[in-house]
């Protein structure tokens, strides 16, 4: 996705990402009923690509508008979260993902994290 901001980026880490500190790498997150992970790649003064990855199973991804999903995430999740991002573009989505950011679903989350 492409990020454009009403104020200019100085660094990477300023775009929305799911960077964990404690271990310095990219970890999923989970919103509703997808895990998600976002890792920014390159500033512009005011503009950002920051790659989102989307994890569901198969059988959900088959009834599914991914981009309506994704869009409606961006919308509750991260607008509120970066008020200084003032439109949002999103690229035509992909069906694969790297092999190296493997894909944490849902049903992988501890007991206690369901509870």
């Amino acid at each position: 996705m492409t990020l454009e901001s009403t104020t200019p980026f100085k660094a990477l880490v300023e775009l929305p990402n799911t960077l964990d500190p404690s271990t310095k790498r990219f970890a999923w997150k989970h919103h509703t009923m997808m895990t998600y992970a976002m890792i920014p790649r390159s500033i512009d003064t005011t503009t950002g690509v920051v790659d989102l990855y989307v994890c569901l199973d198969e059988d959900e991804l088959d009834d599914m508008d991914l981009r309506a999903l994704a869009e409606e995430f961006l919308n509750r999740a991260l607008r509120p979260q970066y008020r200084n991002i003032r439109r949002i573009l999103l690229a035509a989505p992909v069906l694969t993902a790297p092999k190296e950011i493997g894909c944490w679903k849902m049903h992988h989350r501890p007991l206690e994290e369901t509870a």
